[in-house]
């Protein structure tokens, strides 16, 4: 018997050859195929199978249909890297808080009592979520599917809780992208979270006998390119044999609390340590009559950078502040003790 992967590798090669032509002329065939392809991909890494773009894919080896051309970008004809990831995560935070909601109300309905109004206002909070859902691109409600068999509480109860952290992590991969060079790998902390928390899912989803979870394989996909392109080694949640245990959302939730805690609080240091070294450096280049009112704003930050606590300075702010010590000090700008101390210890 033909293992399913040739079936569907198949059928996607017969297909990319049928659209091919039409897709040199219109983007958004070439878009759908390039996101057909890379989900099944990840839908395939997920299940231990060969990829499906094996022989679709023009830079797997095979030959490339066209005019001849040289398709490779500049980056690549120089022999450098290129950096063209393509998993689309845009919308899994919103498809999964979606599913969260539609699990705690499945759960709910399993638990209610089967009064007539309780009936109304289930059915009116389940038809604005079918509506929310409808709205969003490939968003399957599973728990509150009537053709499926209800899951138990206990599933439902986890279930909720792991979207919910995916949503949460996926949220903060995306923001960490925006503020990063293209250059810069997402910090490493992050990225197993991030596997932790679609592993769990799949692992839930899998007891349950449900199989492509369209936001667990974004999200895996997400990471498999960025682990492979920037050598990052996740040790866990990345394959079938260590998977994360659904059961553990909970403490997983609390890690992403407290990442989420440090990374703002490490951010906000960040910004305030800037102002303060902008400051500085004002207050150091204005004439005397002005620089009085720099000092004033130089206090005023290092007031606010005292109250944060923590994180080391950069090298060039140290030495900034260690030149300015004596006017730092002086009793016509009114330090605080504390800010005192701060700056003692730090420069």
């Amino acid at each position: 018997m033909t293992p399913p992967d040739s079936f569907l590798t198949h059928d996607l090669e017969a297909l990319a050859k049928l659209l091919r032509p039409i897709a040199k002329d219109d983007p958004r065939v070439a878009q759908a195929l390039g996101s057909l392809r890379h989900s099944l991909d990840a839908w395939f890494e997920t299940l231990g199978l060969p990829s499906s773009s094996a022989t679709s894919d023009p830079r797997s080896g095979a030959k490339s249909e066209g005019r001849g051309r040289d398709s490779r970008g500049p980056q690549e004809r120089a022999g450098r890297p290129t950096r063209e990831f393509r998993a689309d995560i845009r919308w899994v935070p919103e498809r999964a808080r979606l599913k969260a909601e539609a699990c705690s109300l499945a759960l709910a309905q399993l638990r209610a009592e089967r009064k007539p109004e309780a009936d109304a206002a289930e059915s009116s909070e389940e038809a604005a979520l079918f509506g929310r859902a409808k709205a969003l691109p490939e968003c399957y409600l599973w728990a509150l599917d009537p053709k499926r068999t209800a899951a138990p509480e206990n599933d439902l109860e986890v279930a909720a809780q792991c979207y919910e952290n995916l949503a949460v992590v996926v949220e903060l991969a995306q923001a960490e992208v925006q503020r990063r060079s293209i250059e810069e790998a997402p910090p490493r902390r992050l990225m197993s979270l991030m596997a932790e928390a679609q592993s769990g899912i799949y692992a839930m989803l899998a007891r349950l006998g449900i199989r492509g979870d369209r936001d667990q394989l974004q999200a895996f996909a997400w990471l498999r390119e960025r682990t492979d392109h920037f050598r990052i080694y996740i040790p866990r949640f990345m394959d079938r044999s260590r998977l994360a245990k659904p059961e553990d959302a909970s403490d997983l939730a609390r890690r992403i609390a407290e990442f989420v805690a440090e990374v703002t609080s490490a951010r906000e240091s960040s910004e305030v340590s800037a102002k303060l070294k902008y400051r500085l450096e004002k207050a150091s280049d204005q004439d005397d009559e002005l620089s009085d009112d720099w000092w004033v704003k130089v206090a005023e930050s290092l007031e606010e950078r005292a109250e944060q606590g923590g994180g080391e300075l950069e090298s060039e702010l140290k030495e900034m502040l260690l030149s300015s010590l004596d006017r730092l000090r002086s009793e016509e700008l009114g330090l605080s003790q504390s800010a005192l101390s701060w700056l003692e210890a730090h420069s």
